[in-house]
């Protein structure tokens, strides 16, 4: 059993839809759908990837990452939460053979944090077809902070099952080192956000 309801966001619709299976896949990353959490452990941070499902978008699941460590996979609808330690991180979406995107930022104790990971809808309509992601951090006072509460009401809460996705992590794990250190020699070709970040009140 399935439903779907329309969110308007600027001049975008954004298509949310409702399904009945608790798991998706991406290859083999594991996916379990999870209670919506909305503090981390004490002394941790929370961030949430939100994956909007916009009508004109079509590229299928890709990964997250926090520098070395795999977070899971992001699929239309869906919220990966990630719970982790304070401190300076750099997050990556990675897909093939769209351009990927990274943010920096720095975590505090007791945080709860939004990133907004999709396409840029410009890069599907450009040849050759190379969909360009983006990771947009969610500050307070912006649109995406406003519809957050609509989000989250509507994507399905996913956490990822770290066993049944060792494998992947590993096999991908060298691609991935390449990525950060093209990060920190500044030879980074798709989008590099450094943010000062402050979690949402």
């Amino acid at each position: 059993m399935s439903s779907s309801k329309l969110i308007r966001w600027g001049g975008l619709l954004i298509l949310v839809a409702g399904v009945s299976a608790a798991t998706v896949g991406c290859t083999s990353v594991a996916m379990q759908q999870v209670e919506l959490q909305a503090k981390p452990s004490p002394g941790k941070a929370l961030v949430k990837f939100h994956r909007p499902p916009l009508l004109e978008m079509a590229l299928g699941r890709f990964t997250i990452w926090d520098g070395e460590h795999l977070v899971g996979a992001s699929a239309n609808g869906t919220t990966v939460q990630y719970e982790c330690d304070p401190g300076r991180h750099l997050f990556i979406v990675a897909a093939y053979p769209a351009k990927c995107s990274a943010v920096r930022a720095e975590l505090k104790a007791d945080g709860v944090y939004h990133i907004v990971a999709a396409p840029v809808p410009e890069s599907l309509h450009r040849f050759p077809f190379i969909v360009q992601l983006d990771m947009t951090p969610v500050t307070e006072g912006s649109r995406w902070a406003e519809l957050m509460p609509q989000l989250e009401g509507a994507f399905r809460p996913m956490a990822m099952d770290a066993d049944g996705s060792a494998a992947y992590e590993a096999k991908h794990l060298p691609k991935i080192r390449r990525m950060i250190e093209d990060c920190n020699k500044g030879l980074w070709v798709g989008r590099l956000v450094e943010f000062p970040w402050l979690a949402l009140p």
